[in-house]
């Protein structure tokens, strides 16, 4: 009995963890993958895999900046995970002579393969890798796990999440009514509008991640997670296709600080493409610029400068936006009694648009603040530090979101405006429909007693038109026009301002009608 209980045991033991890992095998794969299936009770949000992350894994690039060396820094690349393994085994640490080494391993996409292989071999936290890959800014589903870390808990040295943003341009735009992604990553790709159509620049939700630990004495490893390039779209079912885009007004400016024009002519610049691509560029052309220390944290230095340039070209581009819309409100070139409530609606929802992205800008630019727990931008005036430049961005933001603000309450009164306008518009096409349809009632009124004598007389040869008494036909129907019109203008006494008829209404008009006609009465007589 003892023996079957525990066969039982093992067999559920083994289906649970066979099922841990199958359940985290979105994540990584291998031993790591082993590794992050028992941590699933305590970190809940390994267990979901992202919804909208694409169907089928993106081979990415992989590859390893050795900082090692006083001379030019040396690139390694891999395009396959048994390479990169050999890599990793050969460059374990072993010796002392070793403890100097200091390289970054820049990972494009987030294939289970290498994600296995670096989190086996550097024993990284796997909540880095579920923020690197989960694809949306919010989730509201039960089986989704955005959830981030306490902020006490995270070390900025060591780890941090950097979400940001790339701007496009693209011949073709796209309807941004429908939920674009990029095929890759997963990610959200917005179109912008401009009054009434959409724009051709699309916005891409980009995010880097960046893990590192001391090697030895003075040496390091730094991994940085990276987002692939925006090759392919889709929405979020059906068929893909190629972005075929440029960066938005060529792409951010470079940001080296030289010190001469000749310095600044020897490089060409970077592609701006890819972030991978970008970091290595700025590492391999800049490196002096850097005093490589014992500090890991100078392995992020070029990646923030380049993502708080395309914030730069977010805001600037947000701005024009605001003021194209803010123009279309003025009065300039048009006359404000010609437009109309679809129109004030169309720019109010394009606004409202604005508004929701700069809460969720201001969002990301205050989490990177706080993650990476940026202190006031007066302690460090060098241009290498990122301080400054991501203050100044959560500030200009944040000055955009207002301004967005006040341009919906500005709309918001236009369209209060044009619907009093439409309104007495209304009520004026009413009030000439009452008038004509009383005319055609005061005709009817006319024409009533003449039609009911006429009636009533033709019955005897006596009142037909050239008999003797024809003229009786007159003296009756004339003094029944004003007595039609006289018993009609009682009735109409009795309604009151709620339109409904009442004798207590009826009265009162009555005695109204009778003080006021004793009064112009009395005054025709002389005293």
């Amino acid at each position: 009995m003892t023996r079957e209980i525990s066969i039982n045991l093992a067999a559920s033991a083994s289906a649970l963890s066979s099922n841990e890992a199958r359940l985290c095998s979105h994540l990584a794969d291998g031993k790591y993958r082993a590794q992050i299936a028992s941590l699933c009770t305590k970190y809940p949000n390994l267990r979901y895999p992202d919804p909208c992350a694409p169907k089928s894994v993106f081979v990415g690039k992989v590859v390893a900046i050795d900082l090692s060396s006083s001379d030019t820094p040396e690139r390694k690349n891999f395009a396959d995970p048994a390479d990169f393994e050999s890599y990793l085994e050969a460059t374990r640490y072993r010796t002392s002579d070793e403890s100097t080494t200091r390289r970054i391993l820049l990972i494009e996409g987030s294939d289970p393969q290498y994600v296995g292989l670096l989190g086996s071999y550097f024993d990284i936290e796997p909540m880095l890798i579920v923020r690197q890959q989960r694809t949306a800014s919010w989730e509201s589903y039960h089986q989704s796990g955005n959830t981030p870390t306490l902020p006490s808990l995270l070390d900025p040295c060591r780890i941090c999440h950097i979400p940001y943003y790339e701007l496009h341009y693209r011949s073709q735009g796209l309807n941004d009514k429908t939920p674009w992604r990029c095929a890759d990553s997963g990610r959200q790709v917005s179109w912008s509008r401009l009054p009434g159509t959409f724009d051709f620049v699309a916005i891409a939700d980009r995010k880097a991640s960046y893990w590192s630990q001391r090697r030895g004495e003075d040496g390091w490893d730094a991994v940085i997670f990276l987002d692939p390039p925006v090759r392919n779209i889709r929405p979020d079912v059906g068929f893909t296709e190629s972005m075929n885009s440029l960066p938005y007004q060529g792409g951010y400016p470079d940001f080296i600080k030289f010190t001469t024009l000749q310095d600044a002519c020897r490089t060409s610049g970077p592609s701006r493409k890819s972030m991978l691509e970008d970091i290595c560029y700025y590492w391999t052309n800049h490196a002096s610029c850097i005093d490589i220390q014992s500090d890991p944290a100078v392995s992020t230095i070029f990646l923030k400068k380049i993502i708080a340039s395309n914030y730069m070209i977010l805001i600037e581009h947000g701005r024009a936006m605001l003021s194209t819309i803010e123009l279309s409100l003025s009065r300039q070139g048009q006359d404000i009694s010609e437009l109309q409530i679809a129109w004030a609606e169309q720019r109010w929802s394009d606004l409202q648009s604005w508004n929701r992205r700069y809460s969720e800008y201001c969002e990301n630019v205050e989490s990177i603040i706080d993650n990476m727990r940026i202190s006031s931008p007066e302690e460090d005036a060098s241009w290498l530090s990122s301080k400054l430049d991501f203050h100044v961005i959560h500030r200009k933001l944040c000055d955009h979101k207002r301004r967005s603000e006040a341009l919906i309450s500005s709309l918001t009164g236009l369209a209060g405006i044009l619907g009093s306008r439409q309104t007495l518009k209304e009520a004026n096409r009413s009030l000439h429909e009452a008038k004509r349809v009383k005319i055609l009632t005061s005709l009817g009124m006319v024409f009533a007693p003449w039609f009911l004598t006429s009636g009533i007389f033709s019955m005897s040869d006596k009142f037909l038109p050239g008999a003797k008494l024809f003229w009786i036909y007159f003296a009756v129907t004339i003094p029944l026009v004003p007595v039609v019109f006289g018993v009609a203008f009682l009735v109409t006494l009795g309604y009151g301002d709620d339109s409904e008829w009442s004798s207590k209404e009826f009265w009162k008009a009555v005695r109204d009608h009778g003080s006021s006609a004793w009064e112009y009465c009395s005054s025709l007589i002389p005293n």
